[in-house]
């Protein structure tokens, strides 16, 4: 029994790693009240020759 709870949860980590696999954390952007860290970061990504999508929905963390 352990051994197939062990491999569901490898499953489920393996399955968790690949929804991930276009997702990009950014940290320790400062953020003012007025901006948006997703504006600062978009720019940056756009300044630097990259071509980014954010699909996030805002809300709070």
């Amino acid at each position: 029994m352990s051994n197939k709870v062990a491999v569901l949860e490898q499953d489920l980590d393996d399955a968790n790693q690949y929804r991930r696999r276009h997702c990009v954390i950014v940290s320790n952007v400062p953020e003012n009240k007025d901006e948006s860290t997703d504006d600062i970061i978009m720019q940056i990504a756009k300044d630097n020759g990259s071509n980014i999508v954010s699909h996030r929905r805002y809300m709070d963390i």
